[in-house]
């Protein structure tokens, strides 16, 4: 495959400039988890295909637990 990476961006000034913080190119049998907030997209596929499966992880803290 050609293309498809998923850009990262921190900020709407990174997103205007086309200039994101971190690129990460697909990889077969890979996966790419991360907050679905962070500002992110996905580069056009310019050969070949790309599969995107989005799903939601739920999840709850038990006891004393501190950030």
């Amino acid at each position: 495959m050609v293309g498809g990476e998923t850009q990262f961006f921190t900020d709407l000034d990174q997103v205007a400039r086309r200039c994101p913080y971190l690129t990460v190119k697909p990889t077969t049998g890979a996966a790419l988890v991360f907050l679905h907030s962070i500002w992110h997209e996905g580069a056009m596929v310019r050969s070949g295909e790309k599969y995107v499966l989005r799903t939601d992880v739920m999840y709850k803290l038990w006891g004393d637990f501190q950030y």
